[in-house]
């Protein structure tokens, strides 16, 4: 059973496993922190075989150039060290022109708003906690000073239609 799994630690755009390794890439709400999603989608298709699936579950913007104006995926962003999100047109686009082929979206937005919302409403009780553990211990990090408010932005971009929750399987023509 041991020589089933193994653990590596490595930058998810740029492997050193060979060409055409897998049959399948799982990324499971990780490529959302990839700066350049570009490198990994070509760095995802030149690990898949031929006829080997992409499937991703992730935030992605509703769309490009929306309106934004509580900055709510920015401050999001920040506080989950989400580097940027990509709007779902984007990333499909993006699949294509790097040589993918039939790709399906689904769309699960409604599903994770009851989740959504308990982290809100958790976010909102661990703010008087967060702020008093700040004064006690100034030197905390940047990210554990704000990371209950991720929760916070993340529902309220949500409420306000700013970020879905998708589902994207993408082939590698054979």
């Amino acid at each position: 059973m041991k020589d089933r799994v193994d653990f590596q630690l490595m930058d998810y755009t740029q492997t050193s496993f060979p060409d055409e390794s897998f049959d399948v890439i799982w990324a499971c709400e990780s490529v959302s922190s990839a700066e350049d999603k570009t490198r990994f989608i070509k760095e995802a298709y030149r690990l898949l075989k031929k006829g080997g699936r992409l499937i991703m579950s992730d935030c992605f913007l509703t769309s490009d150039g929306q309106s934004d104006p509580h900055n709510w995926i920015k401050k999001w962003g920040h506080t989950w060290a989400v580097a940027n999100l990509s709007s779902t047109e984007s990333f499909v686009k993006n699949l294509s022109q790097a040589g993918f082929g039939s790709t399906r979206v689904d769309d699960y937005t409604q599903a994770v708003q009851r989740s959504a919302k308990h982290m809100y409403r958790a976010s909102l009780l661990a703010a008087t906690p967060s702020e008093l553990y700040k004064i006690i211990n100034p030197r905390v990090s940047r990210f554990a000073r704000n990371h209950y408010k991720c929760g916070i932005y993340q529902y309220k971009g949500l409420k306000a239609k700013l970020w879905e929750y998708k589902v994207i399987l993408s082939v590698k023509e054979a």
